[in-house]
């Protein structure tokens, strides 16, 4: 019997209980894929990152996540799990004592930075940012019928004025007419996984710009059954593309080169996080992406892995 550290880290949360948790196994380097699954199965969270060694020389660290069912090549709310848990261990302490320093993660998708935000000068409350991979957005093609019928929502409440465009990683973003039209949305999973898995979408990022609050620019639900994950609290690389989409679209004021944006998103538990998202317009076009979120120690154990 092999024994195994893990945290389970509430991710864009504000307090413990709060926000998208992940589960983050540390020191995985013995454990195969199988276990691997067979262990973030047992979690039945939306995602467990696991810590490796870097095999890229470009990389201080590896992350591989798995969903209960599959691995994902990228994954915003574990990686910022496993940058939180490595700090509480004491890991990688340059990121608080020397700001701005980038941590360069290994993925199955290549190599992301991280870095650090203290939000006051003694404690330990900080943010966790993540550089994405730049945002490429274009028109998704769908009968707002069919769409409107999976997702559960009246077809004349899909908002003309925001075209539904799919992201870089297969992600579909729709937005709403209402905040109560996005709330009352009641998918048939089924059906949308079914329809996800033959064209290959990853997420459904359903949103709207009706929000409880000025502060907040875009309330959101993220759908991922054909991955397995009916809906997650916060899907946080979907975020980068969405903010894009609304400063692209003249939704968010741009100050210099660069647009702050807040997105709230909760599922139908009622569980929600935030996301502080940075746009920056990137050398030589386009645009790059920036989130962030807070992230607490909601628990601590050991896995008993058989030999």
């Amino acid at each position: 019997m092999s024994l195994y550290e893990y945290f389970v880290i509430d991710t864009f949360a504000s307090g413990p209980f709060t926000g998208n948790p992940a589960g983050v196994v540390v020191d995985a380097t013995r454990l195969s894929d199988q276990q691997m699954q067979a262990i973030a199965r047992e979690f039945n969270l939306t995602e467990t990152a696991f810590v490796l060694p870097a095999t890229q020389p470009n990389a201080a660290v590896r992350f591989r996540t798995f969903t209960p069912t599959e691995e994902r090549c990228l994954s915003g709310h574990s990686i910022l799990a496993g940058v939180a848990t490595l700090l509480r261990l004491g890991r990688f302490t340059a990121l608080f004592e020397q700001p701005g320093t980038l941590l360069p993660i290994e993925t199955s998708w290549g190599t992301v930075d991280a870095r650090v935000e203290r939000l006051q000068s003694e404690g330990d409350e900080f943010l966790v940012w993540l550089r994405l991979r730049r945002p490429l957005l274009k028109r998704f093609r769908h009968d707002p019928a069919k769409t409107a019928g999976m997702l559960g929502i009246a077809a004349d409440k899909i908002d003309q004025g925001m075209p539904a465009m799919q992201t870089q990683d297969d992600d579909v973003i729709l937005f709403v007419d209402g905040l109560m039209e996005l709330m009352q949305a009641r998918p048939d999973f089924a059906a949308l996984g079914e329809y996800s898995r033959r064209r290959e979408i990853r997420t459904w990022c359903i949103a709207s710009l009706e929000t409880l609050t000025d502060s907040i620019n875009a309330h959101v639900r993220c759908f991922s059954p054909g991955a397995g994950v009916d809906e997650d609290a916060v899907t946080a690389s979907a975020h980068g593309p969405l903010a894009t989409y609304l400063v692209i679209a003249g939704e968010i004021g741009v100050v210099g080169d660069r647009a702050a944006v807040a997105l709230t998103q909760s599922d139908s538990t009622g569980r929600a996080g935030l996301v502080r998202t940075l746009v920056a317009k990137a050398k030589p076009s386009g645009y790059e992406a920036w989130i962030s979120g807070q992230c607490f120690v909601a628990m601590t154990g050991q896995i008993h892995v058989p030999s």
